[in-house]
């Protein structure tokens, strides 16, 4: 499939650039990583500011994670090790996930304190009002994950990133969402928004010793939450 040149509206742009992601085959995609920037207005037809304006929507929608250095990735195809993952997830349990997130996150706070763009400190309070509006622990799950995502990547430490993903994989694999779902409620729902907030505005605020108590309350009250 050739895409013919657009009026290079940003709606149209996210259109095409949706249909690619979803597409069996594509030809602005290799193993999940996008075309480089010029390659991609060529195949696009657009022009270099309406392009990163579609990519800054859909980055801040969660469906793409910029790299450094890297390049441009579907977040779902971020690298993981599957072999390692699906061992790690019989063979470890929630009570030891949290263990390593309580002794990491607070870690990755204080950095992105420290190191966080505007852009990123935007979406993290976009992607915490995404969680304060979720109607279901699932719904809940999915901008909980992308806020504590972006706080990683803004820790701007790539061995952080990567160690994060092979983490968050082992979550998933474990089908923590559907443990989010069975333990939501209206009151934790409440409490942990609050705890989002308190992270996310430490954060903005440059604060690094607040952002890294505010995360290690918020592990606390996660473990409490899951009676762990």
């Amino acid at each position: 499939m050739t895409f013919t040149p657009t009026t290079g509206s940003v709606s149209r742009i996210l259109e095409e650039l949706r249909t690619q992601f979803d597409a069996s085959e594509s030809e602005i995609l290799a193993d999940g990583r996008l075309l480089p920037e010029r390659e991609l207005m060529e195949v696009l037809g657009v022009g270099r500011s309406t392009l990163r304006q579609a990519l800054e929507i859909l980055e801040g929608e969660g469906l793409i994670v910029r790299r450094q250095g890297h390049g441009t990735f579907l977040r779902q195809a971020a690298p993981t090790t599957p072999a390692i993952t699906a061992d790690l997830s019989v063979r470890t349990s929630p009570a030891e996930i949290l263990e390593v997130r309580a002794g990491l996150e607070p870690i990755l706070a204080r950095l992105a304190a420290m190191r966080a763009t505007p852009m990123m400190i935007r979406r993290m309070q976009q992607f915490n009002q995404n969680g304060a509006d979720a109607k279901s622990g699932r719904d809940f799950e999915k901008w909980d994950g992308l806020l504590h995502y972006e706080i990683v990547r803004a820790s701007n430490n790539e061995l952080y990133l990567a160690f994060f993903e092979q983490l968050n994989a082992v979550r998933m694999e474990q089908g923590w969402a559907r443990l989010k779902d069975s333990t939501f409620s209206p009151e934790v729902h409440a409490r942990l928004v609050s705890e989002h907030s308190r992270i996310v505005d430490a954060i903005a605020q440059r604060d690094a010793d607040r952002a890294a108590d505010a995360m290690a309350q918020h592990i606390r009250g996660v473990t409490s939450v899951f009676g762990l």
